[in-house]
């Protein structure tokens, strides 16, 4: 039966921790329809290598597997399987043992079908109770569920708990009809419940699948025909497809099914996030992970069969409007006059023909990860074109007449080359939307100037080489404060530049961004301080209706600032969860309360600053951080370091040192005995640490003795400790550690003993990097008293190396 969890409990168990520590790979496989067993296995060596395979032997096949797999445990799921046939079973499964006859490895299948899983039960000789068929929900969870989509923690309303016993009795145990009749309900009117429940739902027939009824009478309940369109628009991917929100929305555009609303001024993207959000509401699609502001969906495995059937009667898919052929590395075009979107990622040809110039009606054209590397000028004749997608790609020119693209709304693209140019006259693409990044040149056409006709520019933004800008004048011309879209700045100069005499100052004091940023980043800037705009930045409005707006500015980073003196004090960025202070030598000093109403503040990070002295903040100011880091600031004086470790009650990583002292003995942990170690292993705050990363001296001869206090450490790794000739056996405290990694210990010759690492039970990894005694005696071709070979040749994942 569909619908019962069995994929998301699948999911929860390829996912927990705990089975990460008993496996060296894993490998999730989406079957979802038989196949022949040449074809299971092409399917999990595409997952292992993330490539395309294009040989179809089957011994070349499970060749490339064994060398994926040999030596190693693995842990496998078959997703979705439908092949109830027992000698394609006995013959998968025995391959798979001949690759690896002597490692316990682990395969969770899981079907709709007991054929199938009698089938495959008796192959691996199973008992009948190991076999788990999924039961149907009690009630009282499958009401929870609904609530949830409904009304959220909300308290219920009378005219749910009216209907609280028809919609259980509909759910009928199955926590996937749960979730959509929750999302359909969430998307009616209170007084539309009853009627849906009584006049609708009850209407459905008895028989057959009734999740599948449920599915599409979400479907037809859709607001709108251009909604139902977007959904059955899916069907065209595989099963278990996930995919970025924003490309799926310009593949809805490319195809013409959302259209600007005149009427409210919603552009397409705003019609299609709100597309996405009311299925995502019905249960139709699901979120699977998110990054920043990259959201990634896919769809369960029934509700693509409703999109599969749903797409010819909503008719999504054009029947002999195009097809494309990569044969032999020549792409040639059949009857392609109707096309809208071309995919070309990953294809293997180098050349775009010119004749991409006669798709008119192209709106979509995704290059990603190709060997693309040369665009021909007649890409520029695609006037009707949106979305053009270059990441990852070859390509390391852009057409001259990029600027005739008047449709353009997305460019993704991203270079680093030095020779590289923008197009001539980027400005007039007054549509812009996504604009990664914009390298300033000096001729006419090519100056900062032109981003200040993109006003409808949003997301992320890189703007390069501001050393070519002349003067604060000429910064305003890119009229930044007017972008209220635009979330993410990157502001960056040259790292090499020639002469002493900037006018980074004024510069920057001209690119003031609008109120509504939440991430900024300053690189190679070379003025003397920072304009008063960056210290307001958190309360500054130019329209009346903003002035009670609170702050959004969420990300700060400095990064090569090195004539920066001081950094005003950050007392209005109550709303700042990150702050990044990197290789700034003109800081000297920190003032103890720059983070006085920092209580948001999550990531702290001071590093590489050579002539930094003194930071002596106050943690009690910043209860709420996770991760602090103050690494590499030779001169800094422990004395002058944070203090107020006890009120960290969430800090989950901490990297520190080394630190200077007042004397001239490094030869121990003395530049260690000032820092707040009394704070940090207090109980409120230790039980939280998770990782540590300690940097010592060259001739350092032992570690900071409180270490051995904070046992819930999983990870730890020690830098630099160039004189310590054997770790403590104190290191048996650490009964939580899952990861220790040594780096540049050149005497190091010792781990604990071997009772001291029988008390380290979770230790999988050990990396030893550029330790020449440790890496000479845990081989196992080492012997004498002085092998630590025994101590280590259990570890599941020992790295020995020169490398980092």
């Amino acid at each position: 039966m569909g619908g019962l969890g069995k994929t998301t409990l699948a999911k929860l168990i390829y996912n927990n921790k705990q089975i990460d520590g008993h496996f060296d790979i894993k490998i999730w496989v989406c079957v979802s329809k038989k196949v022949p067993i040449e074809e299971l296995f092409k399917l999990i060596l595409v997952q292992l290598t993330k490539e395309k395979v294009e040989v179809d032997d089957r011994n070349v096949i499970v060749g490339k597997i064994r060398n994926q797999l040999e030596g190693k445990r693995y842990f496998l799921v078959l997703d979705d399987v439908w092949d109830d046939n027992q000698a394609l079973w006995d013959d998968f499964f025995t391959t798979l043992k001949g690759l690896n006859p002597t490692n316990v490895s682990w395969c969770l299948v899981t079907t709709r079908l007991g054929p199938v899983a009698h089938s495959v039960s008796r192959v691996l000789r199973m008992m009948e109770n190991e076999r788990y068929p999924l039961g149907k929900l009690p009630d009282d969870h499958c009401w929870s569920i609904v609530k949830e989509k409904v009304v959220g923690g909300e308290e219920e309303p009378d005219e749910l708990k009216a209907i609280k016993e028809r919609v259980i009795k509909r759910c009928d145990g199955l926590p996937l009809a749960a979730s959509v009749i929750g999302g359909l309900l969430s998307l009616k009117r209170k007084e539309e419940w009853r009627s849906i429940l009584e006049n609708r739902l009850s209407s459905l027939s008895g028989d057959g699948d009734g999740v599948m009824q449920i599915l599409k009478f979400s479907f037809d309940n859709l607001p709108s025909p251009y909604i139902k369109k977007c959904f059955a628009y899916w069907s065209i991917f595989p099963k278990d497809t996930q995919m970025r929100g924003d490309k799926l929305i310009e593949l809805w555009m490319a195809e013409g099914f959302l259209q600007a609303d005149i009427n409210s001024q919603m552009m397409m993207e705003e019609i299609g996030m709100n597309c996405l959000r009311i299925l995502l509401q019905s249960s139709l699609f699901e979120e699977t992970r998110s990054y920043e502001e990259t959201h990634y969906y896919k769809m369960h495995d029934l509700v693509h069969d409703l999109a599969e059937s749903m797409s010819k009667s909503t008719k999504v898919i054009n029947n002999g409007d195009a097809q494309i052929i990569d044969n032999s590395n020549q792409i040639r075009y059949l009857a392609l006059k109707n096309l809208y979107v071309l995919d070309l990622s990953d294809a293997t040809t180098q050349e775009l023909p010119a004749s991409i110039g006669k798709l008119i009606h192209l709106r979509y054209v995704n290059l990603s990860w190709s060997a693309i590397s040369i665009l021909p000028d007649s890409l520029c004749k695609l006037y009707n074109l949106q979305t053009l997608m270059l990441s990852y790609s070859e390509v390391k020119v852009l057409p001259k007449g990029m600027c005739d693209l008047i449709s353009l709304r997305h460019l993704h693209y991203e270079d680093n080359y030095k020779v590289f140019q923008m197009p001539l006259e980027m400005g007039r693409l007054t549509c812009l939307q996504t604009l990664e990044f914009f390298k300033v040149g000096r001729e006419k056409g090519r100056r900062i100037g032109e981003l200040g006709s993109l006003k409808n520019l949003k997301g992320r933004l890189e703007i390069r080489n501001l050393e070519l800008v002349t003067d604060k004048e000429g910064a305003e011309e890119a009229k930044l404060s007017e972008k209220a879209n635009l979330l993410r700045l990157q502001l960056k100069w040259a790292q090499d530049r020639e002469g002493h005499d900037y006018n980074d100052k004024d510069v920057l004091d001209g690119l003031q961004p609008h109120p509504n940023l939440e991430e900024l980043v300053i690189e190679n800037f070379m003025g003397d301080q920072f304009p008063r705009w960056l210290m307001d930045l958190p309360t500054t409005t130019t329209l009346p209706e903003l002035a009670t707006t609170p702050p959004k500015l969420a990300c700060l980073k400095f990064n090569r600032c090195n004539r920066c003196r001081e950094l005003l004090p950050l007392q209005k960025f109550t709303s700042l969860k990150e702050l990044k202070i990197w290789n700034c030598d003109g800081l000297t000093n920190l003032p103890g309360d720059m983070l006085h109403s920092c209580a948001s503040l999550q990531k702290l990070s001071v590093a590489d600053c050579d002539n930094l002295i003194s930071f002596p903040l106050d943690l009690q100011q910043t209860p709420s951080l996770l991760e602090l880091g103050l690494y590499r600031c030779p001169k800094l004086k422990t004395s002058m370091t944070p203090k107020g470790f006890g009120f960290l009650t969430s800090l989950r990583e901490l990297v520190i040192g080394p630190f200077s002292d007042d004397g001239d003995d490094h030869e121990n942990s003395s530049i260690y005995n000032e820092f707040d170690w009394s704070g940090l292993i207090s109980s409120s705050s230790s039980s939280a640490l998770r990782r540590l990363e300690l940097f010592g001296l060259p001739h350092m001869e032992s570690l900071p003795h409180q270490i051995q206090y904070l046992t819930t450490l999983t990870s730890l790794t020690l830098r630099d400790f160039g004189g310590i000739k054997a770790l403590p056996d104190w290191f048996g405290n650490f009964a939580a550690l899952e990861e220790l990694r040594l780096f540049d210990l050149k005497e190091l010759g010792h781990l604990p003993s071997e009772d001291a690492i029988r008390s380290l039970p979770k230790l999988k990894l050990l990396r030893v990097c550029r330790c020449p005694l440790l890496k000479e005696r845990c081989t196992p071709a080492s012997s004498g008293p002085d092998s630590q070979w025994s101590k280590v040749s259990h570890i599941q994942d020992l790295q020995i190396t020169d490398l980092y």
